[in-house]
């Protein structure tokens, strides 16, 4: 219990600083942000790893657990440090939290 209200703490915290500083959340926390735009394009920040790569499926291993974006034609479109764009048909798009204990 102790360690998911020290995490929301930090989120409450990260985003109270960001409304201060006008900074996005992800240059001052290592949370991931997953951004969609229509169903052709989604940008994911905070990725560490690549787990399965097909043109229907890519799940990602992410700083706060896993993305999964399943469609039609998926290509990555760019990988760079820390941040992927996947482009194609998109159907959807999942996230996962890990349980308590779990190692991503």
């Amino acid at each position: 219990m102790g360690k998911r209200k020290k995490s929301s703490d930090r989120g409450r915290i990260a985003r109270r600083m960001r409304q201060m500083l006008d900074v996005p959340l992800e240059g001052i926390t290592s949370l991931s942000t997953v951004q969609i735009v229509g169903d052709r394009e989604v940008s994911v920040t905070g990725c560490r790893s690549v787990l399965d790569y097909t043109t229907e499926r890519i799940l990602l291993r992410v700083t706060s657990g896993h993305v999964m974006i399943q469609g039609e034609c998926l290509e990555m479109e760019s990988l760079l440090s820390d941040r992927i764009t996947v482009c194609g048909r998109i159907h959807t798009v999942r996230t996962k939290m890990p349980q308590e204990g779990e190692i991503c």
